[in-house]
């Protein structure tokens, strides 16, 4: 019926009266407004509406728990995530759909107790054997009293985070390979200088450990003005953003420096490699050899000259014995002059000898 323009609700009761025959005489009737009732009955139902779709609408599992443990109500998600049907799901034990049963358990009775719980690492165990890692929010719920009536569980799939973090972690497992492979000292470093990360031979190198110099400033590691010149270079190659080679000394020491500009998404140079190559014998080595090479070219050139040397005054004394009247002393001056020569063919011997040697080690030097 309508009141106003309203629609009223009621509900009619009938009673039958009767005659002194007990025939039928007439009917009493009484309508009682009901339109309150009703009103709160299309609430509830349009709450439960509303609340279902918002628990469908969710792409995470979600499921209410009562005081016992046992599931009162599931999403799709969870139906997905679990690969029993909402029907199935409902009065079994939430405990049961989980890698590690007890571990579930625990967190249900944390949330009684604090009466939530929140990022807690579970994994789903699907029907079929396969699981899927989540984290579980979980809140208690309260009834019409404020008495706790159970839990309300959520979950969030982390499976493509896992698979990040696993990439994550086989990615820096290969870095830390490839900086422990290498006999340089590698360090890598941001724009401060921070030390991010380094190998074994560069924590020994500097007298610490990799953990303690993780995180430290490396310019803290050498004097003010060894370090002042080495962010020098460092700076130059996060501006320039091209790798730099550069030579300094340090206790002694020869030290060749590769520095490599790292780029992060954005393209703007973040980090620098820097790998130190301790120098010292090569360099002593390239030393001692050009110091043969200097020596033989002055033996070259000393065979060279000795033996024009020696050449000349022979002629002299040849001629110089030929005019002479005493044949016996001819004879013994010819063979002097014969002996000398034979010295000085060794000596030619040893110049060519001097050349051949000069030309392999040039030829095996750039080999």
């Amino acid at each position: 019926m309508r009141k106003d323009g309203r629609i009223l609700w009621g509900m009619l009761t009938t009673s039958l009266v009767r005659n002194a025959e007990g025939g039928p005489q007439f009917l009493i009737g009484m309508i009682e407004n009901i339109t309150e009732r009703k009103q709160a009955e299309e609430a509830l139902i349009l709450a439960k509406d509303y609340n279902r779709g918002l628990i469908e609408a969710s792409i995470d599992p979600l499921a209410t728990i009562d005081a016992e443990g046992r599931i009162t109500d599931v999403n799709a998600a969870t139906e997905k995530a679990t690969g029993y049907a909402r029907d199935e799901l409902i009065g079994t034990d939430f405990s049961d759909y989980f890698t590690d049963p007890d571990r579930a358990q625990a967190g249900y009775r944390q949330t009684f107790v604090d009466g939530e719980v929140r990022d807690y690492p579970l994994e789903i165990r699907h029907r079929d054997g396969w699981m899927t890692p989540v984290l579980y929010n979980t809140a208690v719920y309260r009834d019409g009293r404020g008495r706790v009536a159970g839990i309300f569980a959520a979950a969030r799939d982390i499976t493509e985070r896992k698979r990040a973090e696993l990439a994550l972690q086989e990615s820096e497992e290969q870095f830390r390979a490839l900086l422990d492979a290498t006999p340089d000292a590698t360090v890598l470093i941001d724009r401060e200088g921070t030390i991010l990360a380094l190998n074994e031979t560069m924590a020994a190198r500097s007298g610490g450990s990799i953990e303690d110099l993780r995180g430290t400033c490396v310019y803290d590691l050498f004097p003010p003005d060894l370090a002042a010149s080495r962010k020098k270079w460092a700076d130059e190659a996060f501006s320039s953003a091209r790798p730099i080679r550069m030579t300094d000394e340090y206790e002694g020491r020869i030290f060749d420096h590769i520095l490599f500009p790292i780029k992060g998404a954005n393209g703007q140079v973040r980090r620098l490699a820097v790998i130190s190559s301790d120098v010292t014998e090569r360099k002593q080595v390239e030393r001692i050899r050009q110091e043969a090479y200097d020596r033989i070219e002055q033996n070259i050139e000393q065979f060279a000259i000795l033996a024009d040397h020696v050449h000349q005054p022979l002629q002299v004394i040849l001629g110089t014995a030929a005019l002479l009247d005493e044949g016996t002393a001819t004879e013994r001056i010819q063979k002097q002059v014969e002996r000398i020569n034979a010295i000085v063919k060794q000596l030619d011997r040893g110049w060519i000898e001097s050349r051949k040697i000069r030309e392999f080690l040039r030829r095996h030097e750039a080999a």
